[in-house]
């Protein structure tokens, strides 16, 4: 049964949040009550599937995650993952432009997937 995208924030987050409240990487912070990623201080204006993505991303603190990992962190069992699909890819271009300057730490790891850098 596939689960709703709200409740796989939920789910992401209540996991990745134990025991803390805050934590910063870089120039980013990100609140794991209510699910607030930050930069510099100021709140990025992120759709749900790239909050999820910069999450998966930020928790991983500077090593590659895979494509599949990432489908899964936003799509949850919905859908297979499939090489040839770009929402992925779509959602992580966005992403970088929402970060602005900062965007430039997402790198894209061949033939591995992506990582967030410092």
């Amino acid at each position: 049964m596939a689960k709703d995208l709200s409740s796989i924030i939920r789910s992401f987050f209540e996991e990745e949040s134990r025991g803390k409240r805050n934590v910063r990487y870089g120039p980013f912070s990100l609140r794991f009550e209510g699910a607030v990623c930050k930069k510099d201080g100021k709140v990025l204006d992120l759709t749900p599937a790239e909050t999820l993505l910069f999450a998966k991303l930020f928790s991983a603190r500077g090593y590659a995650v895979s494509k599949i990992d990432l489908w899964v962190a936003y799509q949850g069992d919905k859908k297979p993952f499939r090489k040839e699909a770009k929402s992925l890819d779509m959602h992580l271009l966005q992403l970088r432009e929402k970060l602005g300057d900062e965007g430039r730490h997402i790198d894209n790891i061949y033939g591995v997937g992506y990582r967030l850098r410092p």
